[in-house]
């Protein structure tokens, strides 16, 4: 039976280990998982490699403060749910959905894990948030509605081909949510401006998504703020308690280059309006 000084040595070398022990513990690096339904372009994307500079411009250094956990989908929107789930079982810290089909396989995985999604169409007559003000739930992040939008875009495409006769053709899938939205505005928009449009159904994104990804690269903007999402999650802020982003600025970008190479001759009139002309 020890005695009493030796129970008093054992229980001082306790003591003093804890705190070594604790010590010892390395400290959680937060995982973000990352879910896209495009096929990558050399194992990443023009707006992965945005929201990892977001994260770099608020202090964040992947490896040793923040861990990113990709899931591509190769185009494939079949196969969103199951990397929604995948992420989920990682119990990632927050989830950053890229476009309509992460966000609700992301949606219909978890009712508990933060859901930032970079962009949106709407996300209130989608059903994803309750309001752009307070979403509630689990979701947050920016939105693209903007139903003057599409009528300005049909404003331009008739300025800029004012002999032109025929329907416009709108190319959407009528498996994203968002563009069944965008897609009603433009059809409520036509008729006011005396113009035809003409729906052209695309469902299978592979091919499509990869040759617009040089188009949007002027919105890789909204990808970074993902990052100041994130950053006020990680933080301890509740999804639900953070405003829906909607953008404050449009810009009208020309590219002459292309439209030279098509035959297309830009009004005067169009180019005036322009904020940046590619020459």
């Amino acid at each position: 039976m020890p005695s009493r000084r030796e129970f008093a040595i054992s229980l001082g070398a306790l003591v003093l280990a804890a705190p070594f022990a604790a010590l010892s513990q390395p400290a959680k690096i937060p995982r973000i998982g990352y879910l896209q339904p495009v096929a990558p372009q050399n194992g990443t994307s023009a707006f992965l490699e945005d929201f990892r500079q977001g994260l770099r411009d608020l202090g964040y250094v992947e490896g040793q403060n923040i861990k990113i956990e990709t899931r591509w989908g190769e185009g494939k929107l079949e196969r969103m749910p199951a990397l929604a789930a995948d992420l989920v079982r990682m119990k990632v810290d927050v989830i950053v959905a890229v476009s309509s089909p992460s966000v609700w396989a992301a949606k219909n995985a978890t009712k508990t894990i933060p859901i930032v999604m970079p962009t949106s169409s709407d996300p209130v007559g989608d059903g994803l948030v309750a309001s752009l003000a307070r979403p509630g739930g689990n979701i947050t992040g920016m939105s693209m509605m903007g139903p003057e939008l599409s009528t300005k875009r049909l404003q331009l495409l008739k300025e800029a081909f004012p002999k032109q006769d025929r329907p416009a053709a709108v190319l959407w899938n009528p498996d994203y949510y968002g563009m069944k939205a965008r897609f009603k505005q433009i059809q409520t928009a036509a008729p006011v401006l005396g113009m035809n449009v003409r729906s052209v159904e695309i469902r299978d994104s592979r091919e499509l998504e990869q040759a617009l990804g040089d188009l949007d690269r002027d919105r890789d903007t909204l990808v970074r703020r993902a990052a100041i999402y994130v950053d006020k999650i990680l933080k301890g802020a509740k999804p639900g308690d953070l405003p829906i982003e909607q953008p404050e600025k449009f810009e009208l970008v020309i590219n002459l280059k292309t439209a030279k190479a098509l035959g297309v001759a830009i009004p005067q009139s169009v180019l005036l309006q322009a904020d940046r002309v590619i020459e």
